[in-house]
């Protein structure tokens, strides 16, 4: 199964999308993500009891509640923390790990920026709108060249309405980053080393290419820790992005699909091929298509580097849509890798309609 986990203050829908990409991928398995201790609906608590110690036996009380005994692991920003936290003693439990935006080693401009969004935890706002043009873009200056809509169906989660029409933000006030003192910086993130070092399983690390919080010299360390007798780490720079990526990122436009028939010998007519372009979104889709086994194919795009192969196979049965999920960007089997700035990342669902 996977485990997926969310940020400092967010919650768990907030990573329904990897979440349901990764159900659709492999449905088997299932997929599990919990709201933090004082985020979303769970309860909150005591000040004190907010630590990272209390988080990973939380976890494991609830890997223990799901009878999970291995699981393949995709956490963001403080989820990664609670990760590397429960590597130290339960390191051959995970199958792969997956870090968004995260690392042993925190910089100091991402805390400080994180600590003043924090500020934003007893305000109101008059309605989504307001606080993502208020709580939101200020801090995740990126997002505001996403799509809004997208956006605000994210930030829905985020908030809480309030007797008086108002909006709040979803998470206990007493939930912080907290100033730690030079020597308890250094001995948490020798403690995160020794839980990161410990790990055998592949392990990938997606960085927002502008990120405040996970410098590039701390995952060349992390790349280096490795070692020769680990499965190297894989490495994701997701243009354009600061803390954190969010997993969700918008397909590539334009980009040439072709459908083939597995039954049919590649010497026959080209009239047994079928193609299209990815539209805005990057998604594509085919209609009219005869039941039977097919290979989609992706052409590499200009600008991009392919890391996997990049086709697909896929059954299609009479009577029914078939979702056909490439590899997602938070995933070591990801399609392709950015090579120019202005180009973003594939992370895309394809749908092919028979009749």
């Amino acid at each position: 199964p996977w485990l997926v986990g969310h940020g400092l203050t967010h919650r768990a829908q907030s990573v329904d999308g990897p979440g349901a990409r990764l159900l659709q991928r492999i449905p088997r398995r299932g997929c599990s993500a919990r709201d933090v201790r004082g985020r979303g609906e769970s309860d909150g608590a005591a000040p004190e009891s907010y630590s990272l110690a209390t988080d990973v036996e939380d976890v494991l009380a609830l890997l223990e509640h799901l009878a999970i005994d291995r699981f393949q692991c995709v956490v963001t920003s403080m989820g990664g923390l609670i990760a590397m936290t429960l590597a130290l003693k339960h390191a051959p439990r995970f199958l792969s790990l997956t870090l968004n935006d995260i690392g042993p080693e925190l910089a100091q401009a991402g805390l400080d920026r994180i600590a003043s969004t924090l500020g934003e935890r007893t305000s109101r706002f008059a309605s989504l709108e307001d606080y993502l043009d208020k709580a939101v873009f200020p801090y995740f200056y990126w997002l505001a060249d996403r799509p809004r809509e997208a956006v605000l169906r994210s930030a829905r989660w985020a908030v809480q309405p309030n007797g008086d029409g108002t909006l709040s933000v979803r998470y206990d006030p007493a939930v912080s980053v907290g100033a730690l003192e030079p020597e308890t910086r250094r001995k948490v993130e020798d403690m995160l080393w020794k839980g990161f070092r410990k790990l055998a399983c592949p392990v990938l690390v997606v960085r927002g290419e502008e990120s405040d919080l996970l410098h590039p010299d701390t995952v060349r360390a992390m790349e280096e820790s490795r070692g020769k007798h680990l499965p190297p780490l894989e490495r994701i720079d997701v243009p354009a992005t600061s803390h954190a990526p969010t997993l969700d990122e918008p397909g590539i436009p334009d980009t040439l699909v072709v459908l083939s028939d597995q039954s049919l010998p590649r010497s026959l007519s080209p009239s047994y091929e079928h193609s299209t372009l990815t539209d805005a979104a990057g998604t594509y889709r085919f209609t009219d298509v005869p039941p039977g086994r097919y290979t989609a194919t992706f052409p590499l795009p200009l600008g991009y580097l392919g890391l996997r192969p990049e086709s697909i196979s896929v059954k299609v049965a009479a009577g029914a849509a078939t979702e056909v999920l490439f590899p997602a960007l938070s995933l070591p089997q990801r399609l392709y890798l950015p090579l120019a700035r202005n180009r973003r990342t594939s992370l895309t669902s394809r749908t092919m309609t028979p009749p």
